[in-house]
């Protein structure tokens, strides 16, 4: 059983399952949107079911499956309930999944699993954001902001023809032309409860506009920011991923990581415009949204995407 996940040349992914975690890997797959695919893939993200045995970490039992590998210089993390072997000549990642836990936990294992792709992404200069994927005329615009600032309400109030993706996470890539893509990522939240609200949309892949940091205020408004604050804000919600599934991240990390994620959100901020949106309980506030994607129309920026598709 082999998953795919392809993002741009640079960044593909394979995931692969013991037989043990085989419907582990399907449920992962339809939350993910990605279908079997026996093609070719960079990176492998492999997954073991492990015994729980008390007082024992999964790391140890992991590594005895890893007898026949290199030795010396594997990387190991335990994030409650999973574990990562990784070793700079081995191109696939092993993941070692606790057996035994209820749905809930088996979520959770979902969402901390991306990590490793997570840090590859930032590599290809990509960041994961904490922030919605909303459509807008075939273009991607994001609506980030912590915890509480109404990430969800605004997007169960938009009209048609704006399009939720995804309203939790999504995973912004540097493309080869020029420009950035943004591709859903799972709510994982909602998938606890309804697998087929919370699961992406297969295929979806955006172009990306514009990023709207939301903040609650008495009536709407609209503020174009600028790009050191932007900067500082996209590597802040991109931070607010890695650190809902490593508390400790990026203490563990390869320096390049640690140097890329400030890199990539300096770029991001360079390429695609960034705003603060105040917005009110009642207001419409989409309207103040479409001035300013209204303003940005011109012929350059519709050159400068002309080559982009929605996948």
């Amino acid at each position: 059983m082999n998953f795919k996940l392809r993002l741009d040349p640079n960044v593909s992914w394979s995931f692969e399952a013991s037989v043990e975690a085989s419907n582990w890997l399907e449920t992962f797959a339809e939350a993910m949107g990605i279908s079997e695919d026996a093609g070719k893939s960079r990176r492998h993200l492999v997954f073991e079911e492990l015994p729980s045995e008390p007082g024992i970490p999964l790391g140890p039992v992991l590594g005895k499956s890893l007898i026949r590998l290199p030795a010396g210089k594997w990387i190991f993390r335990e994030l409650g309930g999973l574990s990562f072997f990784e070793h700079p000549a081995v191109k696939k990642v092993f993941c070692g999944l606790e057996a035994g836990l209820e749905w809930p936990f088996r979520v959770e294992q979902m969402r901390r699993s991306l990590l490793p792709v997570f840090a590859d992404a930032v590599l290809a200069g990509g960041l994961p954001i904490h922030g919605a994927l909303v459509e807008h005329k075939g273009s991607g615009i994001i609506l980030a902001g912590r915890s509480g600032e109404g990430k969800s309400t605004a997007c169960s109030r938009l009209p048609a023809p704006w399009c939720v993706v995804s309203d939790d996470m999504c995973l912004v890539l540097k493309i080869p032309e020029g420009g950035f893509r943004a591709r859903p990522l799972p709510t994982w939240s909602v998938f606890r409860h309804d697998r087929a609200a919370g699961r992406v949309r297969a295929g979806a892949m955006l172009p990306l506009r514009a990023v709207f940091f939301l903040k609650q205020a008495p009536e709407d408004e609209c503020l174009e920011m600028k790009r050191s604050a932007a900067a500082i804000s996209l590597a802040s919600v991109a931070l607010q991923v890695f650190r809902s599934i490593d508390s400790e991240f990026p203490r563990a990390e390869d320096s390049d990581v640690k140097r890329g994620l400030i890199a990539n959100a300096a770029s991001l901020a360079l390429a695609v415009p960034s705003h603060l949106l105040r917005i009110s309980l009642t207001g419409c506030f989409w309207e103040k949204m479409e001035e300013v994607l209204e303003k940005g129309d011109s012929p350059h920026f519709q050159h400068e995407t002309r080559g982009w598709k929605t996948a």
